[in-house]
């Protein structure tokens, strides 16, 4: 699944000026406000102070899977984010499901994530 990225400036700083925002353990996540696209669109960054490229890279590549993953099941709305890379994310030892997790807590605590169907309900019972 190919993902909308965001690579404009202005929407990065407006998402930091005027978003709603949510800290976690491993990302910060931002929700553009009064955006209105037809997908979820998703701009990552991941500053110097987390390491090298080599560490920045893994966190940005940890965090698009991440995404990636909660499109599919139960879905985000459509709007724009901004996910921060914080420094527990650029360590070696953190796995993509600590960093999925962090996402969905962030992501529901900003009424991102799209409700999941009856029948899907049935079926976990």
């Amino acid at each position: 699944m190919k993902i909308d990225s965001i690579k404009e400036n202005h929407l990065f700083s407006r998402a930091y000026r005027s978003g709603e925002s949510f800290a976690g353990r491993f990302v910060v996540v931002y929700r553009l406000k009064k955006y209105r696209t037809s997908a979820p669109r998703l701009g990552i960054t991941a500053g110097k102070k987390l390491g090298n490229a080599v560490d920045r890279n893994r966190s940005k590549r940890l965090i698009r899977e991440a995404f990636t993953s909660l499109c599919k099941t139960p879905g985000i709305k459509p709007g724009a984010y901004v996910v921060v890379a914080r420094t527990r994310c650029a360590l070696q030892k953190t796995k993509m499901c600590d960093v999925l997790s962090d996402m969905k807590r962030g992501f529901s605590a900003l009424g991102a994530l799209c409700e999941q169907d009856g029948e899907q309900r049935r079926d976990e019972k």
